[in-house]
């Protein structure tokens, strides 16, 4: 697999969301996959540029269709927010077993 700081940004701009918190904060997400889990959609996201080395983990977003807009929720349930998550990090290590 490729780690993003080796290419350029310009590569994954169109994998790039723009979220405004409540507090009219704007942060900016890569988009690494979306997954489903007992029936719901969820995307996993990245910060483009973390404060701090703490906040470079993922991030768990349920993901929901409203006519041509989509709706993200950050996910507060640990249990779903860490099966998912789980589910993205399995399914990067079968990605690296096919690869090698």
């Amino acid at each position: 697999m490729t780690n993003k700081e080796q290419l350029p940004e310009e590569e994954y701009q169109e994998d790039i969301l723009e979220m405004t918190d409540e507090d009219g904060n704007v942060e900016r997400f890569y988009h690494l996959a979306t997954l489903e889990y007992k029936g719901s959609l969820y995307g996993v996201f990245e910060l483009v540029d973390p404060a701090s080395d703490e906040e470079d983990g993922g991030y768990v977003f349920s993901m929901e269709e409203d006519g041509d807009e989509l709706i993200l929720n950050e996910v507060e349930d640990d249990e779903i927010a860490d099966a998912v998550f789980q589910m993205y990090l399995d399914g990067c290590e079968e990605y690296a077993d096919d690869e090698e």
